[in-house]
């Protein structure tokens, strides 16, 4: 029977997407004022660096399907319509926007 083989590969964008999601939630929370929130963007780097390095396909995905206006780079447009196929969506947490694509 035919199977699936999951390669995965993380760019340097992976990691600051989620730096950059997290200072902006701690950031927030902070700001609110509603509690502490203890967060180090240097510790968060060394986590992220190696869950990335020691990655295991079992994980849900997230993020690997790029939603762009360039069907060279990515594979939704901002409809969440896949490139060159008529009437098929895809939607969930493994959409994300590129930086080419405003949110």
């Amino acid at each position: 029977m035919p199977r699936v083989e999951v390669h995965i590969a993380f760019k340097e964008i992976d990691t600051e997407s989620l730096v950059k999601a997290h200072n902006l939630f701690a950031e927030k929370y902070r700001a609110s004022g509603i509690g502490e929130i203890i967060y180090s963007e240097e510790d968060f780097r060394k986590y992220l660096k190696n869950k990335l390095a020691n990655f295991n396909s079992y994980a849900h995905h997230m993020g690997t399907t790029r939603m762009t206006d360039d069907p060279k780079t990515g594979v939704v447009d901002s409809n969440a319509k896949v490139f060159a196929i008529d009437n098929l969506f895809i939607a969930g947490s493994y959409t994300f926007t590129t930086e080419d694509m405003p949110i």
